[in-house]
């Protein structure tokens, strides 16, 4: 959380939280062993918004859990370490206080979008993973962030979760229009295209439904994502089931489609392990998790295979469909019982596929 939180909110962990949490410790151990075997490079993790370090009920906030996992020296060959950024002072201090003597963190007075020049001298020479967890959307600018972002495309390693609130960007779209319509000129136009890395979101405003426009503000920022990475998907959490609106949208991003391999796992097994203590009607979810009965993939796999591709693909694609419902051998052993059925059928012949197998409806 950012320096615009309120003091409240750390003193104790709402149950929404602890879905990210778990993203972070489902996603960090595997993603740190495999970057560090294939790239080689040193590692920096950070947590843009790290606000105390540890809740005053005595849980782990992100940088501690980020810290923990990093220093698992099992599951990386090559340095690693923790940038902390907190800009709110008696945050900062206690954030300081609690990472005082350790090894291989850094812990910044700043805030977030302060240090971009920096991160941009990081990605250049390190493999870097950003984990932004803003406690107002206004705390971070993507068209300022295009300059970390863009080095992807020159073959470095940056991926970034960003907790992303559509509900309240789209209320501020709604104040910007609302002002226009009066005569007004519309003293955010110039912030919102900053946040949102253009002017798409004008386009939102016309008469559309809040709905409709949380639809569209997903899809323009998606677009703006995919300028630099060739992954990027969108995972809703409900702060209830009966809510229309997610309490917040979890994006990633990453040059890597192992990385969406990875991510959807995590996403799969952050739902499933919390679900036991979650069981109420007021338990927050992954909102395509909550509406979409536990089935398998069948018609799913359907839809995405409109022509021959590989296993490896076509798991790939349903990933993308649903990031987070199943987990990849759950897609495997769907795509295994179908041919078996004879509902698909692989260049083979055989009733078994690997992920090289072409496969195509009967």
């Amino acid at each position: 959380m950012g320096h615009s939180a309120d003091k409240g909110f750390f003193k104790h962990k709402r149950s929404w939280s602890r879905r990210k949490d778990q993203l972070l410790k489902d996603y960090l151990p595997p993603y740190l062993e495999k970057v560090s075997h294939r790239l080689k490079k040193p590692i920096v993790l950070v947590d843009g918004f790290a606000g105390p370090g540890k809740f005053d009920d005595g849980e782990d906030g992100s940088p501690l859990i980020m810290y923990k996992l990093m220093r698992r020296k099992s599951e990386q060959t090559v340095p690693a370490t923790l940038l902390a950024i907190e800009q709110d002072p008696e945050l900062h201090a206690r954030l300081a206080k609690l990472f005082d003597g350790k090894p291989a963190i850094e812990v910044v007075h700043s805030s977030f979008m302060g240090q971009v020049a920096r991160l941009e001298e990081l990605a250049a020479c390190r493999t870097v993973f950003l984990y932004l967890d803003p406690f107002a959307i206004r705390e971070y600018r993507l068209a300022d962030l295009g300059r970390v972002f863009s080095l992807v495309q020159k073959g470095h390693s940056v991926e970034v979760l960003i907790n992303l609130n559509l509900l309240a960007f789209v209320r501020l779209v709604a104040k910007w229009r609302s002002e226009v319509d009066r005569g007004h000129e519309g003293i955010d136009a110039e912030w919102l295209t900053q946040c949102a890395g253009g002017d798409w979101w004008k386009a939102m405003a016309d008469g559309r439904s809040t709905r409709d426009m949380a639809n569209e503000a997903r899809s323009g920022f998606a677009n703006t994502l995919r300028q630099y990475f060739n992954e990027v998907c969108f995972c809703d959490v409900m702060a209830s089931s009966r809510h229309r609106f997610p309490k917040y949208t979890m994006v990633f991003a990453s040059r890597s489609v192992t990385a969406l391999e990875l991510m959807n796992d995590a996403m799969a097994g952050a739902n499933r392990s919390l679900s036991k203590h979650e069981a109420s009607a007021d338990a927050p979810l992954f909102a395509h998790v909550a509406e979409t009965p536990a089935v398998a993939p069948t018609e799913i796999i359907i839809e995405r295979l409109a022509s021959p591709q590989t296993r490896k693909a076509l798991r790939r694609a349903v990933m993308r469909s649903q990031i987070g419902n199943w987990l990849a051998k759950e897609i495997n052993g769907e795509i295994r019982e179908m041919l078996k059925s004879g509902r698909l059928r692989a260049d083979s012949g055989k009733k078994t596929a690997s992920d090289e197998t072409v496969l195509s409806l009967p």
